[in-house]
């Protein structure tokens, strides 16, 4: 399942527009809060400071004098969490570092590696 797919629709509309980083980004700085878009936005924007000039001018072009309640993204956060672990778990990265790194329960670091290294096997076969 890609990014996009764990998107809540609204979401994944802006992700057309901006891009699905860019939206994440816009999801974790206004998690399901109002959010005004300017008709013009400058480089010192919060929106630009937070997404990128280049992506607020595209949600300016679109949705430009209009406010957006950004929806919260927490199943895709939650995919790029665990990828994030994963890789660095692959990096050589300890479950008791990365435990105190996410502020997770070190048996979720390993229940996370574990069914990785199943759904990989499954795979295979």
């Amino acid at each position: 399942m890609n990014a996009v797919e764990l998107l809540p629709p609204k979401l994944a509309e802006i992700a057309e527009i901006i891009g699905v980083d860019e939206a994440l980004k816009l999801s974790a700085a206004w998690p399901g809060i109002r959010l005004h878009v300017p008709n013009k936005i400058t480089a010192i924007h919060a929106i630009s400071v937070e997404i990128g000039l280049k992506a607020a001018q595209q949600l300016c072009a679109i949705y430009g004098g209009t406010d957006l309640v950004i929806p919260m993204a927490t199943r895709a956060h939650r995919q790029q969490l665990h990828l994030a672990i994963l890789q660095e778990l692959q990096d050589g990265a300890s479950a008791s570092e990365l435990a105190r790194k996410y502020g997770l329960h070190q048996f979720t670091i390993y229940r996370l590696s574990s069914e990785h290294k199943k759904a990989e096997q499954g795979q295979l076969f």
